[in-house]
């Protein structure tokens, strides 16, 4: 994973969180998830910054990554538990995205087409909504 492409899918995963956070605020069943809107606006913050300061603070990119790739992975989950919500659930395909850039890119990893394999099962469980199958595939990513 280079850096590019992680900045890249941390600005994406922060354009989708900051579109979606209205839309859930308003939608039936996802406005009452404080979990959901909380995990929504904190990776939009997080994200956006992390892509800024990827680009321009070289010495802390292992810890930027790191906490980019929790604050991503919260809100992927937490947007896991709205199964039948296509929107919602782009937002944490944009969010499982990030998150396995993130951690690729502070493993060093190169192996691109593996992890874009891990992000897409990420992304067809998040569509079902099988938030415990995302979790497997979390721990697996990070072993």
């Amino acid at each position: 994973m280079n850096l590019d492409l992680c900045v890249e899918r941390c600005l994406e995963a922060a354009r989708s969180c900051e579109e979606i956070l209205p839309y859930a605020r308003e939608v039936e069943g996802s406005s009452s998830d404080e979990a959901l809107l909380a995990a929504l606006s904190e990776a939009g913050r997080v994200t956006a910054l992390s892509a800024d300061r990827l680009v321009n603070l070289s010495d802390l990119h292992g810890m930027i990554l790191q906490v980019c790739t929790e604050i991503a992975e919260r809100a992927a989950l937490a947007c896991a538990r709205h199964p039948d919500d296509d929107h919602i659930l782009a937002c944490g395909e944009a969010c499982a995205a990030c998150a396995a850039a993130c951690h690729s890119l502070a493993r060093g990893e190169e192996d691109a087409p593996a992890q874009e394999h891990e992000m897409a099962d990420i992304g067809a469980l998040l569509e079902a909504g099988l938030s415990e199958r995302v979790s497997e595939i979390r721990y697996r990513i990070t072993q």
